[in-house]
């Protein structure tokens, strides 16, 4: 495909056609929908033809899969016919193909053009998700791209460029595009904080003062060996982020950052590190580079040395499956109430952790040692609403929740009273650690087979520097616990 758009650059320079260089980044958008003139009065059978377009754009950009049925297979066959998506293969018995979009960093521009005069994008993906047309895989994932993508349009789209300039594939800093991912009031808990695995680590806002990401699409990885330095630095020339292999241990998608304005290599690239959680309970969590084996050692006496093994990375922890308001209380008993959400509630001014057995203290990113000199930057982000997302609007906040939840036999009901989804749950359609499922059981004097309610708060979250922490002899080595202390942040230890 990269062919196709080189071999015209390329025609052109021969010919002297300054015009068919300008409008390149044109003609790739005409290409995805399938339109000669997609911004002129279009009649109903050109409308269908766009539509179609826009759904290859978001697949482009967002790593759309399409689900193997009649329906979706017929409409995934008009995208590979008009507008530009890949046939990779077709099975022997030819019900369906299987396609997909490969890395093109011109058409990802084009795509991304298209998905920013989208007036209604988050309903088309969940109409498409609701007629099973596109693969709801890992739900958490397409939202966390989405949000991602999101957060990285914001940035630019309003520094407005000339046609024939790239206005999306350009680098954007580190901290513009966490601000815009997460808003200011948590950025500024980000920039004071420090890193959770190293001594005497410097604050987030000097580790990244230079540091930049570059992307406009998501690739699928097919196994580890594209989470190393190497392969980074080679997706921030094509503007490509990573979704992980299926299965991956430890992170689901990556996003690799140019630390330094320096040529591209392997020594002055290091990354944003994601894992997405959808469950409503805390869960301990080790997001580690140096396990992953993502830096490359540099040669042995390197006049850069030092800080080519010091390069620092981020890692973030994403808890979507938290929103208030969102599916029944039954079914989800770990729902935050409208009032803990909107930090109304005087209960809710801190996240406590739940009682543990383990020996550590209980954190969302638990580290105990000093095992590498790479300096971790931890994050946690725990909801999926305007309070913790910057990105999504509050009227939208309902379309987020729908994209996220898989609707089940509860959800579907057509009487949600209280008493008639405890019947539905007493015939055991799944088992839950509630009454419903335990109320002919008894555990310890426990009627209801469950164990006392966490209580989670949304917010963003930074891990405690490791020379802040409580020591096993239980004094309290924190050096300054009012800094971080805030109405929507604060430092989980």
């Amino acid at each position: 495909m990269a062919q196709r758009f080189w071999t015209r650059w390329q025609a052109a320079l021969a010919l002297w056609s300054r015009d068919v260089q300008d409008d390149l980044f044109r003609f790739a958008v005409i290409k995805i929908l399938g339109l000669q003139d997609p911004d002129g009065r279009l009649t109903g059978e050109q409308e269908l033809t766009k539509r179609d377009g826009e759904l290859a754009a978001l697949g482009i950009r967002l790593m759309l899969e399409f689900e193997p049925l009649r329906e979706s297979a017929a409409r995934e066959a008009k995208l590979v016919e008009g507008h530009m998506r890949i046939a990779y293969s077709v099975p022997k018995h030819r019900q369906y193909l299987r396609g997909g979009t490969s890395s093109e960093p011109v058409l990802a521009e084009a795509a991304a053009r298209i998905m920013n005069n989208m007036p209604a994008l988050l309903t088309t993906i969940t109409g498409y998700l609701k007629h099973g047309l596109i693969s709801k895989g890992e739900r958490g994932e397409l939202v966390a791209r989405l949000l991602l993508t999101l957060a990285h349009d914001e940035c630019v789209k309003f520094d407005y460029r000339k046609a024939d300039e790239a206005q999306y594939s350009r680098p954007v800093p580190v901290f513009d595009f966490l601000t815009a991912l997460v808003g200011p009031t948590h950025m500024k808990v980000i920039l004071e904080s420090r890193p959770d695995n190293v001594h005497d680590g410097v604050t987030f806002e000097e580790a990244f003062k230079d540091a930049k990401v570059n992307f406009t699409h998501f690739v699928k990885g097919n196994d580890s060996s594209i989470i190393t330095d190497n392969a980074a630095w080679v997706a921030l020339s094509r503007c490509m982020a990573f979704q992980c292999a299926n299965g991956q241990w430890m992170i689901d998608l990556y996003i690799p950052v140019l630390l330094w304005d320096e040529p591209l290599g392997r020594y002055v690239v290091s990354g944003i590190f994601i894992q997405i959680k959808n469950q409503l309970k805390k869960q301990p969590v080790e997001i580690d580079a140096t396990q992953l084996e993502f830096f490359t050692d540099p040669p042995a006496g390197h006049v850069e040395f030092t800080r080519y093994n010091e390069r620092p990375y981020i890692a973030i922890v994403m808890h979507l499956g938290i929103q208030p308001g969102s599916m029944n209380g039954l079914a989800t008993e770990n729902k935050v109430s409208e009032n803990e959400a909107t930090g109304n509630d005087p209960e809710a001014s801190a996240w406590i952790p739940p009682q543990s057995s383990s020996t550590t203290t209980p954190s969302y990113l638990n580290i105990e040692t000093d095992k590498s000199a790479h300096p971790r930057y931890a994050i946690t982000i725990v909801g999926c609403s305007n309070a913790v997302y910057n990105v999504i609007e509050k009227e939208d906040e309902d379309k987020f929740a729908t994209l996220i939840t898989s609707r089940d036999i509860v959800d579907e009901h057509p009487r949600q009273g209280d008493s008639f989804i405890r019947g539905v749950l007493r015939l055991k359609p799944y088992w839950t650690m509630q009454a419903q499922s335990f109320h002919w059981a008894t555990s310890d004097g426990d009627k209801t087979g469950g164990g006392p309610r966490q209580k989670f708060v949304e917010g963003v979250y930074v891990a405690t520097p490791l020379g802040d922490r409580v020591g096993k002899d239980g004094a309290n080595h924190t050096k300054d616990d009012a800094k971080r202390n805030n109405d929507n942040s604060m430092t989980v230890d």
